[in-house]
């Protein structure tokens, strides 16, 4: 049995992830005052979006099995939002594992990103408060 600290770690690292989701997609949408998108960066951008797809695929798979349920991810935040709702399923402890597989991904990819594409700073405090879950 799980204690409910591994639950809100997981918690809180999905709401991190989300400030970073966030943080692109304004990037993405020029809505960042100190940081302007380029056409290489937005280039970069979109690889990283199809790597996270990529990376997560299989866990959704795994998901799909477990669940019995058929994920469908269009954009490269799905995988992070199914893994939140599985946070308070029946199917947690079975799937808790594959949502902190799901989770390194992302961990791994997307602020290395965030730094190849120099946003700054300032613009990330911006989602500072923003909580996903």
């Amino acid at each position: 049995m799980m204690s409910g600290a591994t639950k809100n770690s997981l918690k809180a690292r999905i709401n991190n992830i989300y400030r970073n989701y966030l943080t692109l997609s304004y990037y993405s949408s020029q809505l960042l005052k100190n940081t302007l998108p380029t056409e290489e960066n937005l280039k970069k951008l979109e690889k990283t979006k199809e790597k996270i797809i990529q990376e997560t695929k299989q866990f959704i798979e795994k998901l799909h099995v477990i669940t019995e349920k058929k994920y469908e991810v269009v954009d490269y935040i799905e995988p992070l939002k199914i893994s939140a709702d599985l946070l308070n399923s029946e199917h947690f402890f079975i799937t808790q594992t594959i949502i902190e597989s799901i989770i390194k991904a992302y961990e791994d990819i997307i602020p290395k990103t965030i730094e190849e594409l120099r946003i700054s700073p300032l613009d990330q405090l911006k989602v500072n408060r923003i909580d996903f879950i």
